[in-house]
């Protein structure tokens, strides 16, 4: 059996968690997964760190336990976007 690429496997389970599996959710999800992925890539603190900010504002996970569950999502993103 074939395994995801460790990119397209932290994707997806950004997509699984948000329920954004088709439609217009789904383009505006990938939009924000791709800015992260894409400023991880970079290296750029600062593109990463926008990326990231912006993610979090769309979603309004701002504190509490929203906050550390896409903190660990885009966690796992950026090790893969890095590698």
């Amino acid at each position: 059996m074939k395994t995801a690429h460790p990119l397209e496997q932290a994707k997806t389970e950004i997509l699984l968690h948000f329920d954004a599996l088709y439609g217009e959710e789904c383009t505006e999800m990938q939009t924000l997964i791709d800015a992260v992925a894409d400023a991880a890539a970079t290296g750029s603190p600062e593109a990463l760190s926008r990326a990231r900010v912006a993610f979090h504002l769309q979603k309004d996970a701002l504190y509490g336990e929203e906050y550390e569950t896409l903190s660990g999502l885009l966690d796992s993103l950026v090790a893969a976007a890095e590698t």
